[in-house]
């Protein structure tokens, strides 16, 4: 009972002893190396404790090694987790430091669990004895793994010029680029991607692809994963979730490649944001501009209204009266007749102006030279002795030409001085 104990209070642990290990990885410099996620960790930690209940089960047998020399069941699953040149290219120092590591985070655990001192001292030195076989072990395969045939030394094959590339291009390009497995799980993931999501190499790695996007996406992804046959390529809009829970719009273009007898996916991710927004942008421009054009077809078919009325009021005016005045004073025999008629066409005249900015006024046309030029001294604002001056008139020749100017536009006897009435009239 105290072995499950012991277990189940280290797995609860998982998540710390994983942080605290993580930490001290990177204070030693292997934060860009491979195997450094979550999702790897947990598998490798899982080994070590199944070889830890495996040590308590069977004290009378070594775990790892049977009397035939082949290693035990779990001495092989570390094996095949952490060996060299197995699993994500790590190397033989890159092993020794990933599992040593992992060792020292966990038996740094041991000591808050609630066991005597004999059972602490116990459960470290079987954890150190794990430790050091699956070492001893590791080496070994290593040594196997990179033997000697015909004077070349075979390991790992180094990354070709084309292959160092791709993994470039892999990393740089714009658009962000995931590969999931047959989990749903990513196990790669360019840089792009990480800023997309707002998650670090580390933590995208070994998630679960549908929960970055929202339930729609997620089951619209998952569709893709089931129908896609190799080599088929399907897209979609989809709305996906940053890592702070905000959601944003995102194209994504789902590729089925199949290799080493696994189904994998390529996605590609676009982060569609600033698109959406100048989409919505150029929508509100252009909805403006629709409402701008009606108020200026508005405008101009009341301008054009404007000017047909206009016109016609005109045309009225001129074939009712003026036609009809003209022909009055062509055979009217008399001098006094004529004036008359003459007279009346004049204030016909005049009446066609009415709806200009400054209207004409009949008695204006009643005006001498000499006094339009004093009306339009007057209109200027200069006073009786400016006007003698200009004019080189005496000052009551001026009077008489003022008092004949409002007796001809009828002010006579009305409170209103001439410069007021001039203002608005075109001399």
């Amino acid at each position: 009972m105290e072995v499950i104990r012991l277990v189940n209070q280290l797995r609860k642990c998982e998540d710390d002893v994983f942080q605290v290990w993580l930490c001290r990885m990177r204070k030693a410099g292997y934060s860009d190396s491979p195997g450094m996620n979550r999702r790897e960790f947990c598998k490798r930690f899982d080994s070590v404790m199944s070889a830890l209940e495996e040590v308590y089960r069977s004290p009378q047998k070594t775990p790892f090694a049977r009397p035939d020399g082949v290693p035990h069941i779990f001495a092989k699953e570390i094996i095949e987790e952490l060996s060299p040149g197995k699993n994500g290219g790590l190397d033989l120092e890159l092993f020794l430091v990933y599992f040593k590591t992992m060792i020292s985070c966990i038996e740094d655990r041991i000591p808050g669990i609630n066991l005597t001192s004999e059972q602490t001292t116990d459960a470290v030195l079987k954890l150190r004895k794990i430790a050091d076989l699956t070492e001893m072990h590791a080496i070994a395969d290593w040594k196997r793994y990179r033997t000697v045939e015909s004077g070349t030394i075979k390991g790992p094959p180094a990354q070709t010029t084309s292959e160092k590339i791709l993994g470039a291009i892999f990393m740089s390009v714009g658009d962000g680029i995931l590969l999931v497995d047959e989990d749903y799980e990513i196990v790669k993931a360019n840089q792009r991607s990480c800023e997309i999501y707002g998650l670090p190499q580390q933590n995208i790695i070994g998630t679960d692809i549908r929960s970055l996007a929202e339930d729609t996406g997620a089951e619209l992804l998952t569709q893709y994963f089931e129908e896609l046959i190799e080599g088929q390529r399907k897209s979609a809009e989809i709305t996906c979730l940053y890592v702070d829970g905000k959601s944003f719009p995102a194209t994504v273009t789902v590729t089925r490649s199949d290799f080493d007898g696994k189904r994998h996916w390529p996605i590609i991710v676009r982060d569609d944001t600033s698109r959406k927004a100048l989409e919505m942008q150029l929508r509100q421009e252009k909805q403006q501009t629709e409402e701008m054009n009606m108020t200026l077809k508005t405008v101009m078919k009341s301008i054009e209204q404007d000017r047909k009325d206009f016109e016609n009021r005109v045309a009225a005016k001129i074939s009712t009266s003026l036609l009809p005045s003209l022909k009055k004073i062509e055979k009217a025999p008399e001098a006094n007749v004529r004036k008359s008629y003459l007279a009346l066409l004049e204030e016909q005249l005049v009446s066609l102006t009415t709806g200009f900015e400054k209207e004409l006024d009949a008695g204006l046309l009643k005006l001498t030279r000499t006094e339009i030029e004093v009306c339009k001294l007057i209109q200027a604002g200069c006073s009786s002795k400016d006007i003698c001056e200009a004019m080189s008139l005496s000052f009551d020749t001026i009077q008489t030409h003022r008092k004949n100017i409002r007796r001809k536009l009828a002010l006579n006897g009305k409170k209103l001085n001439l410069h007021a009435f001039l203002m608005n009239r075109n001399l």
